[in-house]
């Protein structure tokens, strides 16, 4: 059987501002670690920040209207007798965070910033159409085209 996962969410968590950086950590670095080798300004517009030398441009991303994001971590997993089950405790919530990029602010058309936008496509596709609904927009189309020149 498939592996199934628990998921609890804690009241009153903490917001935080989360960083999504274009970088690999090869070990399990502590942010104290990785912050002595962090230095950041604001600038109009974006952020700017130097990790190891080497120079960061960031933008605040908010998170589609509706959803929030969580932090999570894994409290190991066990076996019973039918399948494997995961569990997994919150620690904090989030609303937007900062995305990175090297050398240049992430744009508008950055993968991880479109993928967000699915999110309130998704919604949109996904809500139910009140009758009424599709007769004004139907009528809104026939005047439209009555008034073409043919």
């Amino acid at each position: 059987m498939a592996g199934s996962s628990i998921i609890t969410v804690q009241t009153g968590l903490r917001c935080e501002h989360l960083h999504n950086l274009p970088i690999k950590l090869v070990n399990n670095t502590t942010s104290a670690k990785l912050e002595e080798k962090w230095t950041q300004s604001h600038a109009e517009g974006s952020d700017q920040a130097y990790l190891r030398g080497r120079l960061l441009r960031g933008t605040r991303v908010s998170l589609p209207e509706g959803y929030r994001g969580l932090v999570i971590s894994s409290n190991g997993s066990y076996a019973s007798s039918d399948e494997c089950q995961r569990q997994w405790t919150t620690f904090s919530e989030f609303s937007s965070f900062t995305l990175w990029a090297h050398d240049v602010a992430p744009e508008l058309s950055d993968p991880l910033r479109r993928a967000l936008e699915w999110c309130a496509l998704s919604n949109l596709v996904h809500t139910a159409i009140t009758l009424e609904e599709t007769e004004k927009e139907l009528q809104s189309i026939i005047s439209m085209t009555a008034s073409i020149p043919q």
